[in-house]
Formats: C-alpha cells, sequence, structure tokens
C-alpha cells in the first residue's frame, strides 16, 4: 500500500512538471516570431552587409551576400532600423519575408 502511495505522488509530481513546461514552452512559442527579408537598392541589387537592428536593441544582424537576413526570435510589435554606409536608415514594421529598399 505504502508503496503504490509513493508511485501515485511521482506520477502527480510528474504530470504538474510536464504541465508547467508544456505551458512555458506554448507560452514563449507565441510571443516570440521569426522574420526573413532581403535588403536591396533602387535597382534590385542585394545591399551585403546592411545591419538590421531592433530598435531600442542591441539584437541585430548583418544581410548576407544576397542581401538576406534573418531574425530567429523577435517579439510582436516592434521596429526594426536598416542601416547602411552612404544610405539613409530606414525604420520598418517587419512582415514575414519582408523586402526593404
Amino acid at each position: 500500500m505504502l508503496n503504490m502511495k509513493k508511485k501515485n505522488y511521482f506520477i502527480r509530481i510528474m504530470l504538474i512538471f510536464f504541465s508547467v513546461v508544456l505551458f512555458s514552452l506554448l507560452t514563449y512559442s507565441q510571443s516570440t516570431n521569426r522574420i526573413n527579408g532581403r535588403v536591396v537598392d533602387e535597382a534590385n541589387e542585394p545591399i551585403v552587409g546592411a545591419t538590421v537592428v531592433i530598435k531600442g536593441t542591441q539584437q541585430g544582424i548583418i544581410s548576407d551576400a544576397e542581401g538576406k537576413f534573418v531574425l530567429p526570435s523577435v517579439p510582436d510589435n516592434i521596429l526594426l532600423q536598416i542601416s547602411f554606409v552612404g544610405y539613409q536608415t530606414k525604420e520598418v514594421k517587419p512582415t514575414k519575408n519582408m523586402v526593404v529598399v
């Protein structure tokens, strides 16, 4: 009988633990987004090495040889600042698969 109580107690603890972990993962996955984009000039040529930063943070990335960038974990309702030497800095609201000119 005592062994059965220990087993039931262990099962309850494990269910609570997994419920908390699952809830945490669901909450985290809903509050962040992945943003893919491409930085191009007026002639639709890629801008290599453009800086893409979440406004007000230090989280950012540099565009690759095709002007592409990926920000893997971005909160909702932010602005991106895109800058490159010789160009005016732009602030844009991100969209999925965005192209910034």
